[in-house]
């Protein structure tokens, strides 16, 4: 493959080559700034059409930051999609330069999409599905762009209104036999109750792999369970 050569200057003011290795596509990208191959800073970070084409290693500069956070972009300039945070809609600041932001995982509302890392560390909080494997009691969750499953399970948004709606997984691998409401403090509850343990009792005597799902809903005070 290819090899460019930089010259550069240090902290200390001597001079120093580095060469890198490119692909003939990312050569072919009309875009020699230094920034680019050594993880530097890029005032167009946020604008730049060929960062994924250039496998573009810049992070942004404070002018760059300051330009996306502000809306102080020039009529013609855009925010590449790639930039900018699925969930919040703010521009992705990378924690170093040349990181690339999170995507959606499979499964999720938000697959393949680029998200921010407040985002997706706080993803979770509120999962929209909670799943138990068998009598396991670690959950593994479910949200907008997270999935602890690897993909076993996967949220499908049901909207009944503009407002409100419920969320119900979806499986490969699992196949549906029962689900129900569980209606906080309703005479339902406890019914409901009895037939699950009765239920979980006999998988077990009869070693049938099973998962227990709990999907969150728009109404507080009810939850789907699915097994």
């Amino acid at each position: 493959m290819p090899r460019v050569g930089i010259t550069r200057f240090d902290e200390n003011g001597k001079i120093i080559v580095e060469t890198v290795t490119v692909t003939r596509e990312e050569l072919s990208v009309g875009c020699w700034l230094p920034a680019r191959f050594l993880r530097g800073e890029c005032d167009r970070y946020y604008i730049c059409k060929y960062g994924v084409k250039a496998n573009c290693k810049a992070g942004p500069s404070r002018i760059a930051r300051e330009k996306a956070e502000h809306d102080k972009l020039e009529k013609s300039e855009g925010l590449r999609e790639e930039s900018i945070c699925k969930l919040c809609g703010e521009p992705i600041v990378p924690q170093d330069s040349g990181d690339r932001p999170y995507l959606g995982e499979s499964g999720t509302s938000y697959e393949g999409e680029p998200i921010c890392d407040s985002c997706y560390d706080e993803d979770t909080g509120e999962p929209c599905a909670t799943i138990y494997y068998g009598t396991d009691d670690e959950p593994h969750l479910i949200g907008s762009c997270r999935n602890e499953t690897d993909g076993a399970f996967r949220v499908r948004w049901h909207s009944t209104d503009p407002w409100r709606g419920y969320y119900e997984c979806e499986s490969d691998g699992y196949a549906m036999v029962f689900t129900d409401a569980i209606l906080s403090m309703h005479e339902s509850e406890t019914m409901l109750k009895s037939l699950y343990d009765i239920v979980m009792e006999r998988f077990d005597e009869e070693g049938i792999d099973f998962a227990r799902v709990f999907c969150r809903s728009s109404n507080v005070f009810m939850t789907s369970l699915e097994i």
